[in-house]
């Protein structure tokens, strides 16, 4: 895994003031907890729900010797090209 994407049209408007609390708490799960997320995520010390498609698992992979970002949207799975 090479990072998180988060959705921001979710994250922002469900956890407002919470928002940098919430990226940092799911920035702190494990590989398999980012690959399969929990239904809670305590964030400042609050236990709340996990909403759907707040964030996605990025991962990097190398194709044909150069460095690609692999993303999945739902059924779709897209790379692109990496900076050198």
């Amino acid at each position: 895994m090479s990072g998180i994407d988060f959705n921001r049209s979710v994250v922002g408007p469900t956890f407002r003031k919470d928002a940098g609390a919430f990226m940092e708490a799911v920035k702190a799960l494990s590989a398999e907890e980012l690959a399969h997320p929990p239904k809670i995520i305590a964030v400042n010390g609050k236990d709340l729900p996990l909403p759907e498609n707040a964030f996605a698992p990025k991962y990097s992979y190398v194709e044909e010797g150069a460095k690609v970002d692999v993303i999945t949207i739902g059924d779709v799975i897209v790379t692109v090209a990496g900076k050198e």
